[in-house]
């Protein structure tokens, strides 16, 4: 711990305006608020099957990453060391243990890595996961124990993402994808309740139940579209364009619209993040078939 305590202070020590103006942006790639559109630009613009590596890349490092907050609780480094100037701390809410960030952004980063080829894209993969490592020390909003953790389940779930959906899509076969789904939703809400009614630490599991409902959701969407309705990420550019902002304004209805009229309580943020889940990966693609804007695959 108390090299850990040295490094952050070390950060503190080299801290000017133009630095934090710049790891406050750059830890921004590591937010799901950020990464989620880009997860949905690729599958639904650029390639499907990609896309799907990277869906359930990033899913198995939030639903990981969010088990493992509940599990240890470690405290944030302010709480610890209150003479910390941490930035961000409004955003960095729950325990610190690993680094959501961290795990968000090598997820996305490293699978797109090793779905695209093009050296160019690579290289700026691998540099802004890193900068956003480097950010969450930065602003020391998390120990350095939490941003390793965070790089080896973003690592972890990217390589096992890779290698998963690669065996689906030639198989065929989604069974396994949906019974995962499946179970991940329902310890989603299992867990909200238990929330509501003071069954587990609300703290702690502050973030569990929506993110295992989106994650399971989204993994049964993705068995659903892929089983039945497979579609081209192909077509004109408009299409694409028209495509992504009329499936994106949904995301945005189901995450932020209804937040305004629906309660807030852990139960219906688990509804309002698995129905976005579910909108994203099958309800918008069958819709987009049906209005012409996603053509049906032929693979």
């Amino acid at each position: 711990m108390l090299l850990q305590r040295d490094i952050l202070f070390f950060f503190n020590s080299v801290r000017t305006p133009v630095l934090d103006k710049f790891f406050s942006i750059i830890t921004n790639f590591g937010d799901v608020y950020l990464a989620v559109p880009l997860m949905l630009f690729i599958i639904w613009c650029i390639d499907r099957k990609k896309g799907v590596s990277i869906a359930l890349a990033l899913l198995g490092a939030v639903s990981a990453n969010t088990l493992a907050k509940a599990a240890f609780s470690v405290p944030r480094p302010w709480v610890v060391h209150p003479e910390l100037n941490s930035l961000g701390k409004i955003r960095a809410t729950g325990p610190s243990f690993p680094s959501g960030h961290s795990a968000t952004a090598s997820s996305m980063f490293i699978s797109i890595f090793l779905n695209f080829k093009r050296k160019g894209a690579r290289f700026f993969c691998i540099l802004i996961c890193l900068l956003v490592l480097v950010s969450r020390m930065y602003m020391t909003v998390h120990w350095p124990m939490d941003v390793a953790a965070g790089l080896v389940i973003g690592f972890l779930s990217a390589v096992i993402a890779a290698n998963w959906a690669r065996g689906m899509l030639e198989t065929r076969n989604f069974n396994v994808l949906m019974v995962f789904g499946a179970l991940f939703c329902i310890a989603g809400f299992v867990s909200a309740w238990m929330v509501e009614n003071g069954i587990i630490d609300a703290l702690r599991f502050e973030e569990f139940p929506a993110h295992l409902g989106m994650a399971g959701a989204a993994a049964m969407g993705i068995s659903i579209e892929e089983t039945f309705f497979p579609f081209s990420a192909k077509g004109p550019r408009w299409k694409r364009l028209v495509r992504y902002l009329l499936g994106l304004a949904g995301v945005v209805f189901f995450m932020a619209v209804t937040k305004k009229f629906i309660p807030a309580t852990p139960l219906y943020r688990a509804l309002r993040y698995s129905v976005t889940g579910i909108w994203a990966t099958a309800l918008w693609p069958y819709l987009g078939i049906k209005m012409n804007l996603f053509r049906r695959a032929i693979d």
